[in-house]
């Protein structure tokens, strides 16, 4: 498990204009998971930030906290 960098996660939901619903809904996460990631960088799979990763077009390693 990584933890997502949670500045980092919450500047591309800004510049992409989407909100945690609409996120949620085209990556098949769970609204409560990203709120958490957002406010605590939560620890998550390697899957959750693939996906997170794929739908904001980023590298993966873009949204993992170092």
């Amino acid at each position: 498990m990584k933890k997502i960098n949670s500045k980092k996660l919450l500047d591309l939901m800004l510049a992409s204009g989407k909100d945690v619903g609409e996120v949620a809904k085209a990556t098949g996460l769970s609204a409560s998971l990203l709120s958490s990631a957002i406010r605590h960088g939560r620890q998550c799979y390697f899957s959750t930030i693939s996906k997170l990763a794929k739908f904001f077009n980023v590298s993966p390693h873009e949204i993992i906290e170092d």
